[in-house]
């Protein structure tokens, strides 16, 4: 007797069992998720694709200079990161200075234009005088959630609401010395040509050249109506006056060499770094000292690269040097009746 006329009945009745077995599995296994299957637009997004960069207490270039660089140095790691999300905690903020909320805005808005898709999100200072001057300076617009801010009706400084421009723009200098109401007690026209200096010094010596495309001043004031107080923040994220500035010869050589404190010092007090021949050039800053020694009280604050220099009414000048430093230059001026 052939031995296949006998096996091939047990293997064709083996192969059956074989497949039947394998169709009871296919439908009682649970099926296998994917791990890599994109999320869908209902999914709450990661917790690690969200940057969370918290303020300091202070964050002032008179009061506690390094500190406030170091934190912005910090929020741009976070900005320019790999993250998709960030927020930007100012619950612990106690102490913040008009001009460091510029710096504020000018840094969001420069991450806005390299990281269009970037998601911004904010959470609020408890204090209300900082919550307050972040909304009265058109601080909130850069985040993309819907801000609960109520302006304050009662307040007695008044904010002329940010500007910015990548040209000289006669207009904003013109509605700044306005605003100020000066009435008298300064030179508006005076005021007006540092102004327009400060725009045309920014775009064309402020900013490196391989800084194509981005070539932005920064811009606000207020007055006080109880105080009399008046104050306007200048600020463009270039390479800073230490090195925009023309320096002698003498300048470069190690055992003369001036720190930047220094240059800074003698860029206002002699004016004579103008990079420019022109007549008239050089004297914006030189005429902000003159404005802060002809009141009774009053200053104007430098603060450019690692460098820091304070002039304040009847008092030698201030100088620091900083192992921290920030993007740019920093023009802060206070005029005290």
């Amino acid at each position: 007797m052939n031995p296949s006329r006998i096996l091939r009945p047990l293997i064709q009745q083996l192969a059956l069992q074989r497949r039947a077995l394998k169709q009871a599995q296919k439908h009682t296994k649970p099926r296998k998720r994917k791990e890599n299957r994109l999320p869908s637009k209902s999914t709450s997004v990661d917790v690690r694709d969200t940057t969370k960069i918290e303020c300091p207490e202070i964050l002032d270039f008179a009061l506690d200079g390094e500190r406030s660089a170091r934190f912005f140095s910090e929020l741009d790691r976070a900005l320019y990161g790999r993250a998709p999300r960030v927020i930007v905690d100012h619950r612990p903020l106690k102490s913040l200075s008009p001009s460091a909320a510029l710096v504020l805005i000018a840094h969001l808005y420069r991450a806005h234009r390299r990281r269009p898709d970037l998601g911004l999100f904010v959470q609020l200072p408890v204090a209300t005088e900082a919550k307050d001057l972040l909304g009265m300076i058109g601080y909130y617009r850069y985040f993309k959630e819907s801000i609960e801010w109520t302006s304050p009706t009662d307040s007695q400084r008044y904010y002329l609401e940010h500007r910015r421009g990548e040209q000289v723009i006669p207009e904003h200098a013109e509605a700044l010395c306005s605003h100020l109401q000066l009435q008298g007690r300064l030179s508006s026209a005076k005021l007006y040509a540092a102004l327009i200096e400060g725009m045309g010094n920014a775009i064309e010596w402020g900013y490196d050249k391989k800084e194509s495309g981005y070539r932005w001043w920064w811009l606000l004031g207020y007055r006080d109506a109880q105080t009399g107080e008046m104050a306007y923040s200048f600020y463009d994220q270039g390479v800073g006056i230490p090195v925009s500035i023309r320096v002698k010869l003498l300048d470069f050589l190690p055992f003369v060499r001036p720190s930047g404190s220094d240059l800074i010092e003698t860029a206002v007090v002699e004016g004579r770094y103008s990079r420019t021949k022109q007549r008239g050039r050089g004297t914006g800053l030189p005429t902000l000292l003159d404005f802060v020694e002809e009141g009774s009280d009053g200053e104007l604050l430098i603060f450019s690269n690692e460098s820091r220099c304070i002039f304040h009414h009847g008092k030698p000048v201030r100088k620091d040097d900083f192992s921290m430093g920030l993007r740019g230059t920093l023009i802060s001026w206070n005029f005290r009746p």
